[in-house]
């Protein structure tokens, strides 16, 4: 009985998971990686948990420890319509 409850106590004390959303922002046209573009990412459930990183040279992003949900993912760059 004494191990179950113990069990149970870490069980309940667990953090919850966390999760990336990671990717590559490329011209359409040329394939050419877009560097300096806002990409934002936000909770579709809550609306909350809204986070912008700009892209590096390589047109990479990254959302790091996210919790488990759906999200909105939005990008735009001066010359080019808002995704």
């Amino acid at each position: 009985m004494t191990a179950w409850l113990i069990l149970a106590a870490l069980l309940q004390s667990a953090p919850a998971p966390a999760y990336n959303i990671a990717g590559t922002l490329v011209n359409s046209v040329t394939g050419e990686a877009l560097a300096k573009a806002r990409v934002s990412v936000v909770s579709a459930e809550t609306r909350g948990l809204a986070r912008t990183i700009v892209t590096g040279p390589d047109g990479r992003f990254r959302f790091e420890r996210l919790p488990a949900g759906k999200y909105m993912l939005s990008a735009e760059r001066l010359g080019f319509v808002p995704q």
